[in-house]
């Protein structure tokens, strides 16, 4: 039985909390494996494609009044394929390659991603309560946990974990992940200058949902109180 359709008011909302910081911690787990399994994925991907397309140029050589649909292999060992029309397939390698293949890209751009979710699945969360999100978002938390005698508040180390949050979502939203001077000023002990790409690892998107976990547990609990 899912609770997100059974649960009560206030107990409902909870429960959808969960489940979007789930589906963003399960995706860093995801990237994170994948990355252990197959750490070439990108690079063979993009070989696939361009395998399909050169076979197709001499399938069309061979046979000129053929449809000219593409042979993509579906799997790493070429032993299956999938068949594309040639505007899909060259679309296919425009959108997922536009740069060429950098693998380290798109592992960063993944848990940027991930960084986004975690921070959307607490605003909303939040939200949900009737906090009305006006102005920096960590700001609001910490002024509406004040506002109620019976809330425990934030740490302050809660609070700068989730302005570093809070951060580098808008880093990645705004600014492709480089550091502004917003970020330098607004962040508790940064070392990064502007200009400088703003790199996220593992460790500090685990921290990242522990932060995401912990306030809202304590906006739970403040709300249960009233």
């Amino acid at each position: 039985m899912d609770l997100r359709d059974v649960g009560t008011p206030g107990d409902k909302e909870w429960q959808e909390f969960r489940a979007s910081l789930s589906s963003a911690l399960l995706l860093e787990w995801l990237l994170d494996d994948f990355a252990e399994e197959n750490p070439d994925y990108t690079s063979v991907l993009w070989s696939r494609i361009h395998s399909g397309l050169d076979t197709a140029d001499i399938l069309d050589e061979e046979d000129p009044d053929r449809d000219d649909a593409v042979p993509i292999p579906r799997d790493d060992d070429f032993q299956s394929i999938e068949w594309w029309s040639r505007t899909e397939a060259e679309l296919l390698l425009e959108q997922l390659f536009p740069h060429g293949n950098a693998e380290n890209q798109y592992r960063d751009t993944g848990r940027g991603l991930v960084v986004v979710a975690l921070h959307s699945a607490l605003e909303a969360y939040a939200s949900a309560l009737g906090i009305p999100i006006r102005g920096p978002f960590p700001k609001v938390v910490k002024n509406h946990l004040e506002s109620k005698s019976k809330g425990s508040g934030l740490s302050s180390s809660t609070y700068e974990r989730l302005v570093t949050l809070d951060e580098a979502r808008h880093l990645v939203i705004h600014n492709r992940g480089s550091v502004s001077q917003r970020y330098v000023d607004n962040v508790p002990y940064n070392t990064f200058v502007v200009g400088e790409h703003r790199p996220i690892s593992r460790g500090q998107v685990l921290q990242f949902g522990d932060t995401v976990w912990e306030v809202a547990k304590i906006l739970r609990d403040t709300t249960k109180s009233e």
